[in-house]
């Protein structure tokens, strides 16, 4: 027996040398191996989240201080007491929403101009003078962020930016809540915080919203130098904790990320305790096979050994039946090792393509649906992220199992037709489909199928994406409902109109210029303008195709000319010519109006003919006047007509400068779509709030067009109207035009001792000063006033270049009496001539450059005032330039 027990005592130490030992090694090592994993893992994903949060944040900050920079080198320029500044101002309060107040101060910290979300509340007289306390004791005067502090606008907690140049600074308040809102949204538990600090430790923002104060003592803050630590181990408030610090190089700050350590490496300790019970089980394990083993093995070694020794010795024993299945059992136990080997090979596989699943549907945006679709003829869900489930409102369980024809709107299954092709084909499919929601409603998506594939190379199943176009549908809807709002309108102009772009190539043709011309908008679409307009003037038969397209950003010039046409050959027109400019007065493009006054210069031969033969004639007196005077209405008729095309030239100039600001404006929410989908900020309310900035702006250039479209269109008989209601909307239509030219107005009321007086700025909430009305055309008064304020314009213009000053103003003064009312309007352009103050009511009598003006402007006006509204127009000079006046009395 003693050599059985020293082969059992070989086997026990045999066993525990090359398995149990290398075991509980390998075990070691693996734990060692994924603790130093788990830190690297814990460090990367501190350091990506961190890296993000600082982009995103340095994004966010990056633009509105580079706006402000603008402002300093417009107010170095131009000074702070222009209006186009203050403009600027609310624009920029506008435009960053995280504005809360921006500040123009001279050298000494002093408010110059300022604008707020917040003002209403305030005078804003109230504040200009006073000093920025740390501008003006230079605590911050030469840093560009400022620590938090409460805003003395709003009580929230603000940051300011500053921009020096020289005579002062240019200071925005920025508010911190959408910093705070940015890294709350980015805490995965309550175990882990964000904070931003100054380099001064104090807090700037936190995921915490109730923490405030300094972090100057913080572990993480004495990592400050040259280079972001990627993680730190420390202790801090009596808590193990890792974070890591970042530096955000706009305002240079610092981000502090940290976790408690117990929850960073939450995953580690989990495998320590798997790994515990493993090696428990492990060892139960181990003494089973050594009580198996002994059975099964060193028994019958034994045994053997023993009939070995009688069969030397000469005697032979036969195997009992029992003791021979001994062989058949360790085969057994081979043969079961074996097909072990194998089922693990297979669930080794299992778990990679597992693991490839897991990791594309995780990498994927949240933001967008995800399936996992099975290959069957009728496909099924198999998998959904979180992304789909919001989109459509079902529950994970809900989806699984689900077949995916039940998401579709049709009849029929479009997705898996969809899922079909790309089996065919090995790529992405992409379509637009009808959707439905749990709730049942219906949605447009923007699906694309990706087939799956497993580690052999097969397709296993399929990925589609699904995004939601629900609002970007409806946009596009509105914007092509407003385009075709447009069309209609142009359409419906009787005089022809052609625009093009600053290269001179053709983008819009309306029907009546397609009439006239006698070609196809499709066939002069992006033509230059100088092959389409062939146009000569009336009187030399010189081309006027060069002056026309060879247009400065002021031009606006009208010409009678002959045209040459497709189909009715040479025909002659009244032209008028407009440059589009931006709002830094380049030339974007250029308008062109035109109308057939063919058979209207027939008939003016036609009477030159008549008039001759009737003074050969001239029997009889009567009949000669009768004629002169049918003669004499028709003249006017002709100039009224041509007075109401000059004004149509000089309407759709105005449109050009009142659809400038607003198109600007959508230029900048469109591009921003870009900028806040890299950052993963397009979610639904960032659609809503794009939407309806959108729509606010396309309802106001609709409002513009309906205001054109209305302009000249009068009732058939006379209307009772309130005179400064007219002014008002007349003022509304040149309003941008002056403000771009600098122009200053005040509209003055005045009834007997009561008042109103309007600067630079057309009310809203406008009433009455009193309800005296007057009975008249309130379409050919707008003419009137119109023409007058376009006058005075040009007149402020023309002044300006000879005297160097930068603002204009004109002054319109209504003063109600006893028995009339009186219109005063006076502009600072510069006197009339004397020589030529008596005759700018005389036909086709101008003052203007050749081409630029036709000279029956003011003696319509002067038609409308004295004969149709028994009135009386006159002009004067004052010190400083002219004034028109006009005189109405109340039995109109």
């Amino acid at each position: 027996m003693k050599p059985n027990k020293s082969l059992s005592r070989l086997f026990l130490v045999s066993f525990s040398l090359f398995l149990l030992l290398p075991l509980a090694a390998v075990v070691v090592i693996f734990l060692l191996n994924s603790y130093s994993s788990q830190e690297d893992s814990v460090s990367n994903r501190l350091n990506v989240i961190a890296s993000s949060l600082t982009d995103r944040i340095s994004s966010k900050l990056e633009n509105p201080y580079k706006f402000l920079e603008t402002v300093a080198e417009m107010t170095q320029e131009y000074g702070h007491e222009e209006p186009q500044m203050n403009s600027m101002l609310i624009s920029g309060i506008k435009s960053f929403q995280i504005f809360e107040a921006i500040y123009i101060l001279d050298s000494k910290g002093r408010i110059l101009l300022f604008d707020s979300a917040y003002y209403k509340s305030y005078n804003k007289n109230d504040f200009i003078g006073i000093p920025l306390p740390e501008i003006a004791t230079g605590t911050i005067a030469d840093t560009k962020w400022s620590r938090a502090a409460i805003s003395p606008l709003s009580n929230n907690m603000v940051v300011r930016a500053v921009v020096p140049f020289d005579g002062g600074y240019i200071v925005g308040d920025i508010g911190t809540d959408f910093i705070s809102e940015m890294l709350a949204e980015s805490v995965p538990d309550t175990n882990t915080v964000i904070s931003i600090t100054a380099p001064d430790g104090k807090i700037i923002a936190s995921s915490i919203r109730s923490v405030t104060g300094s972090l100057a003592n913080h572990p993480l803050l004495r990592h400050t130098g040259s280079f972001d630590p990627m993680m730190l181990k420390y202790k801090y408030m009596n808590e193990d904790r890792v974070g890591t610090i970042k530096t955000l190089k706009t305002p240079g700050w610092f981000l502090l990320y940290e976790q408690t350590a117990a929850s960073a490496f939450v995953y580690f300790t989990q495998i320590l305790t798997m790994n515990i019970l493993s090696v428990v089980v492990l060892l139960a394990f181990s003494v089973f096979i050594l009580f198996f083993i002994r059975a099964k093995l060193i028994v019958p070694m034994r045994l053997l050994t023993e009939r070995s020794e009688m069969i030397s010795q000469g005697m032979f024993i036969q195997f009992k039946d029992s003791e021979k299945g001994v062989f058949k059992e360790l085969r057994t136990l081979y043969d079961s090792f074996e097909k072990m080997m194998i089922t693990i090979d297979r669930r080794e596989k299992e778990l990679r393509d597992k693991e490839e699943y897991l990791r594309s549907v995780f990498d994927s945006t949240t933001t967008t649906g995800i399936l996992i679709i099975s290959m069957d003829d009728e496909p099924i869900i198999m998998d959904a992220n979180v992304g789909t489930q919001i989109i459509f409102g079902y529950k994970l369980s809900e989806l699984l199992g689900l077949p995916t024809a039940a998401l579709i709107k049709e009849l029929g299954n479009e997705l898996s037709e969809m899922c079909k092709e790309s089996r065919r084909t090995d790529v992405m499919v992409t379509k637009q489909l009808e959707m439905v929601k749990k709730n049942g409603l219906n949605f447009p998506v923007l699906c694309s199928v990706y087939p799956l594939f497993g580690s052999n190379g097969h397709i296993q199943g399929f990925i589609c994406v699904c995004i939601d176009i629900t609002e970007i549908t409806r946009v596009q809807s509105e914007l092509e409902s407003e385009k075709e709002r447009l069309d209609v309108t142009l359409r419906s102009i009787g005089e022809g109109v052609v625009a093009a772009d600053k290269f001179g190539r053709i983008t819009l043709v309306n029907s009546s210029a397609e009439n006239i011309l006698g070609q196809k908008y499709r066939f002069i679409l992006g033509h230059n303008i100088n092959e389409v307009l062939q146009v000569y003037d009336y009187e030399t038969g010189k081309s006027l195709t060069e002056r026309i397209t060879d247009l400065s950003p002021k031009s606006n010039r009208t010409f009678r000319a002959n045209m040459v046409t497709k189909d009715a050959g040479v025909i002659t027109v009244f032209i008028t010519s407009s440059a589009m400019t931006n709002n830094r007065g380049e030339i974007i493009g250029s308008v062109y109006v035109f109308r057939d006054i063919t058979d209207r210069m027939k008939m003016e031969q036609e009477l030159i003919s008549r008039k001759k033969m009737l003074e050969d004639i001239n029997k009889s007196l009567e009949k000669r006047v009768q004629e002169e005077t049918e003669k004499r209405r028709k003249n006017e008729q002709m100039l009224f007509e041509q007075a109401k095309f000059a004004a149509m030239g000089q309407m759709i100039s105005a449109i050009a400068h009142q659809w400038r600001q607003p198109l600007n404006a959508l230029a900048l929410y469109v591009q921003d779509i870009e900028d806040a989908h890299d950052s993963g900020e397009v979610d639904r309310n960032y659609l809503v709030s794009f939407a309806s900035n959108a729509m606010r702006l396309i309802d106001h250039m609709s409002s513009t067009i309906d205001d054109f479209r209305n302009f000249f269109h009068s009732a058939n008989s006379t209307e009772k109207v309130d005179v400064p209601s007219v002014i008002l909307e007349s003022l509304s239509l040149v309003t941008t035009q002056m403000r771009s030219q600098m122009i200053n107005y005040k509209v003055q009321i005045k009834s007997g001792d009561k008042e109103q007086i309007y600067e630079n700025r057309i009310p809203e909430d406008y009433t009455p000063i009193n309800d005296i009305t007057l009975n008249i055309f309130s379409s050919e008064l707008k003419q009137v006033l119109l023409n007058i304020f376009q006058n005075a314009k040009d007149a402020i213009i023309d002044h300006r270049k000879s005297t160097g000053e930068k603002v204009g103003n004109l002054i319109i003064t209504v003063t109600y009496k006893s028995d009339r009312l009186k219109i005063d309007i006076e502009n600072d352009g510069g006197n009339i001539p004397e020589d030529t103050l008596s005759r700018i009511f005389d036909p086709y009598f101008t003052t203007k450059p050749e081409g630029e003006g036709t000279g029956i402007g003011l003696y319509m006006s002067k038609i409308i005032i004295e004969d149709h509204m028994d009135g009386l127009l006159v002009a004067q000079n004052t010190k400083t330039g002219a004034l028109f006046s006009i005189t109405l009395t109340y039995n109109n």
